[in-house]
């Protein structure tokens, strides 16, 4: 049938805009309308055949607070947050990690890991010396890789002893990924007094004699090595070659900001990459990270563009950095890479995995010390009966199944028919306005694992269970399900766990009740 569009087009009072709003319904509905003469073709919009793209611009959240009410002092620095000085003389700085807070170190992985840069260890180290007025890092391991997990994030800890006679102090560098995990250690060294004597200032720049060395496709190169070098860590911008010594100029990129760093560790782990150029690629079986950090010494801050000279020393590699003019920024007496193998990569991201795994462990809750109770008013149903009618709500009604059949003799019905009379009898009684203020308990034998080892025995209860957590989270406080030892004949002490406050889901084994906590992993 024709469809008429029956209106009229005056000015003002939103005429305008009712026909066509009425045009487009019709057309909605299926009514073929010639937009041409509606709306001329200046107006046109051509719209994308694929879903729209979404850029946000809303800022991303930072922590803040006066961390100086809880006795902290409150640092200004990117990767730690606050200070604490020890009583004997010693600091512990914190601050937490995570690729949310700390985008640009999702640029910064190997082997296809996340990996927080030894660079930004080096740079917590120094951080943590100026704390206590020992700003020279003499020496820093690195012991252990710390990956940063993809949806959550890691909280630091690093810890400054108090001096030794010669003015030294040990530092160490922790983290963990929750409160209930325990603190890994993955740097440890020394920090001393700052020296007195400053670098002179480099030669001409680039040296006389040195060879240009082509950038162009590095790190490409180095991706197919196992380096996976994002924007914010791609600062190599030139290099020249001198037999042992390497002569690069690095920038740090416009999108990671200096502020808040003695140095970035993006743009210090840039300097080192004109190293790769050196690896023997028939030799290594890994990819080479900072490994032993030697005589670092910090002489200007937030830099953003730095010349380095790389020398190779039987020691290792010494490295000095100044900026644009000249004037020292960073030097390393010595530091040594070592190779990292993928089975270590595999083995740091796989503990991450563990961390992340989380068990049901039935914990053992301590003894009410009450005598139980009288439950001679309580009010007893049957899952294949009618409920009973009261003339007084009782304070419990207890919903009792069966014993369990024997596995020989159970089938799929029987536990069907359990769960559909559980449901029916739960539905009704929750239906029943008489009983609101009246607690359900429901009565199981071995329907849950509640002991290391043990297996359910009774297929019908778990199945019951399952259905009714669903009824406790529509009506919380309402439900109790409790799961009597199977081994058990004597019911004399369940009453009292059953009216635990707080405790939805319990267990009563060898005469205790256990309560359902999630737990990480034993193994």
């Amino acid at each position: 049938a024709d469809v008429v569009v029956v209106g009229s087009l005056r000015r003002g009072e939103g005429g305008q805009e009712r026909f066509l709003t009425a045009l487009s319904e019709a057309w909605v509905a299926g009514v073929e309308v010639d937009w041409a003469s509606v709306i001329p073709a200046g107006h046109r919009v051509e719209l994308p055949a694929y879903a729209f793209q979404h850029e946000r611009y809303w800022p991303r959240p930072v922590a803040s607070g006066d961390v100086s009410a809880v006795g902290q002092e409150s640092l200004d620095h990117h990767l730690l947050g606050a200070s604490v000085g020890l009583p004997t003389g010693g600091a512990v700085l914190t601050g937490r990690l995570s690729q949310s807070s700390h985008p640009w170190l999702q640029d910064h992985t190997v082997g296809g890991q996340t990996l927080v840069p030894g660079t930004a260890f080096a740079e917590m180290a120094l951080r943590a010396g100026d704390q206590v007025g020992t700003g020279f890092l003499r020496e820093l391991i690195l012991q252990k890789p710390l990956a940063l997990p993809t949806r959550t994030g890691v909280a630091l800890q690093v810890t400054v002893g108090t001096p030794d006679e010669t003015g030294n102090r040990p530092v160490e560098v922790f983290s963990r990924t929750s409160d209930d995990a325990a603190w890994e250690c993955h740097a440890t060294g020394l920090l001393g007094e700052t020296p007195t004597t400053v670098p002179a200032e480099s030669t001409p720049w680039p040296p006389p004699g040195s060879r240009p060395v082509d950038v162009t496709g590095f790190y490409d190169g180095l991706a197919d090595a196992g380096y996976g070098y994002g924007p914010a860590f791609q600062g190599l911008r030139a290099l020249w070659r001198d037999g042992d010594t390497l002569y690069a100029e690095v920038e740090l990129p416009e999108t990671a900001d200096a502020a808040g760093f003695g140095i970035h560790p993006a743009l210090l782990d840039a300097a080192l990459h004109a190293v790769a150029v050196t690896v023997d690629t028939d030799t290594t079986t890994g990819t080479r990270l900072p490994f032993a950090w030697n005589g670092v010494a910090l002489h200007a801050t937030e830099a953003t563009v730095l010349r380095v000279v790389l020398t190779t020393t039987p020691d290792g590699l010494n490295v000095r950095a100044t900026d644009p003019t000249g004037a020292p920024v960073v030097t390393i007496d010595t530091l040594v890479l070592r190779e990292i193998t993928p089975d270590t990569l595999r083995q740091t991201g796989e503990q991450h995995l563990r961390d992340a795994l989380f068990t049901v462990d039935w914990t053992r809750l301590p003894d009410p010390g009450t005598t139980p109770p009288d439950t001679s008013p309580w009010l007893r149903l049957d899952p294949a009966g009618p409920t009973p009618q009261t003339a007084t709500a009782p304070p419990v009604a207890v919903l009792t199944l069966p014993d369990p059949l024997p596995a020989t003799n159970l089938s799929a019905d029987t536990v069907h028919r359990t769960t559909r009379d559980v449901l029916r009898t739960v539905q009704n009684w929750l239906a029943d306005d008489r009983y609101l203020d009246t607690r359900l308990v429901v009565l199981t034998p071995g329907a849950v694992p509640a002991l290391p080892g043990q297996r359910v025995t009774d297929l019908a209860g778990a199945a019951a269970w399952g259905l009714l957590r669903s009824a406790q989270s529509e009506h919380p406080g309402r439900i109790v399900l409790l799961d009597r030892d199977p081994a058990s004949t004597d019911d004399d002490t369940w009453p009292t766990w059953a009216l635990i406050d707080g405790e939805p889901q319990l267990a009563v084994r060898d005469g205790e009740a256990r309560a359902p906590r999630l737990a990480r992993p034993h193994t």
